[in-house]
């Protein structure tokens, strides 16, 4: 049986630990091995593979750790695989938008900063990064303890997702005062992980900022939003002012719908999840990775959920024509999206379209 390690730093793990047949497991230790190979194996293998692409490697012992992690890597994840099937039998997902935001080690200073440490979750389809729309639930949860009596979350003016996150979080958000200026605090950090900046409706800004904790990993696994997916499902495609557009539909679940309606904070995180899945569209010939990396000027409405009831459609146009590479194999990607009728005008986002593996993602982008 596996001895399973206690969720400290990633040392110590033994990747060639043989793993057990699931279907001889009660459901408690499908579940207690799901859980470490999230959090201890799949990301100390991460870690053994994580080496910049097209660099040279001479030391043969090395290499041959990293073929070995590789190869470990793929036998994982199809392992696992079978493993979530079978807990899936039993076990039904909680979708991401009910998961709860567990925030610990809380500190807070009143209408001046908050910070804690996250407890993020994994998604069906990512599950070696965090999913960027998930980190802003939580952002925007530890923004609310900022807020006046009858102040809300209007506005995302910026949110960008710097680097690859596979750990949990030390989340920071700032009031910025008015003689502070523009925000050096949010945009101007090397060290961080995501940045941005939040509007109130008093016209308040908070700043953000999220630095990746090493030792801190991710044991828990979330399903599909379902709210987000229900509006996309079927994807019914239109023509807006002669662009594309996509006709959301009205999600069934009234819990949904009521969400929408009582919280800006809810609308801005399922509005940002619809704009990342629609990053993460891609032709069928293609295995490159879609990454969202920048959204601006994502301004909620009151009572979203009722504009939904009436009709949304969401423009989204990407430009590659704009497209720069700032990393091998990786280009980034302008696109305009504008949600219809409450949104006056298209705003701007980028999005990453790379042929690197995970590994290469990570250790490229945490220079």
């Amino acid at each position: 049986m596996i001895q399973l390690s206690a969720p400290t730093r990633n040392k110590g793990v033994d990747i060639h630990v043989p793993l057990p047949d699931a279907a001889t497991l009660d459901a408690e230790s499908q579940q207690a091995i799901a859980r470490w190979i999230r959090g201890e194996l799949r990301p100390e293998l991460m870690r053994r593979l994580a080496c910049p692409p097209d660099t040279a490697d001479r030391d043969t012992a090395r290499m041959l750790d990293r073929l070995e992690a590789d190869l470990r890597l793929q036998q994982v994840d199809a392992y696992a695989a079978g493993l979530e099937t079978a807990i899936a039998g039993h076990t039904t997902p909680v979708p991401s938008e009910r998961m709860p935001v567990r925030l610990h080690d809380l500190k807070f200073e009143p209408g001046v900063e908050a910070s804690a440490r996250t407890e993020l979750y994994f998604s069906p389809t990512t599950k070696y990064i965090v999913h960027g729309p998930d980190v802003l639930r939580f952002v925007l949860a530890l923004s609310e303890h900022l807020l006046r009596p009858g102040e809300d979350l209007e506005e995302l003016e910026g949110a960008h997702w710097r680097r690859v996150a596979l750990t949990n979080l030390r989340l920071t958000v700032r009031m910025r005062q008015p003689a502070d200026g523009p925000s050096a605090f949010a945009r101007n950090d090397p060290t961080a992980s995501v940045l941005g900046t939040i509007r109130t409706t008093a016209g308040r800004r908070l700043d953000y900022r999220g630095e990746t904790l090493a030792g801190y990993p991710i044991f828990e696994e979330t399903g599909h939003n379902e709210c987000a997916i229900s509006m996309l499902r079927p994807l019914r495609w239109v023509q807006a002012d002669g662009k594309d557009a996509v006709r959301l539909s009205v999600p069934s679940n009234a819990q949904c719908l009521a969400a929408l309606n009582q919280s800006r904070a809810f609308g801005m995180f399922v509005l940002v999840e619809l704009l990342g899945l629609l990053t993460g569209l891609k032709s069928e010939h293609t295995s490159s990775i879609h990454l969202s990396v920048k959204i601006e000027g994502l301004r909620v409405p009151e009572r979203l959920g009722d504009l939904v009831q009436a009709g949304l459609t969401l423009e989204y146009e990407r430009i590659f024509d704009q497209a720069r590479q700032r990393l091998p194999h990786t280009r980034t990607v302008p696109f305009r999206y504008r949600f219809r009728p409450f949104q006056p005008e298209a705003r701007d986002g980028r999005m990453a379209i790379t042929d690197l593996s995970i590994p290469e993602l990570i250790a490229l982008s945490s220079r």
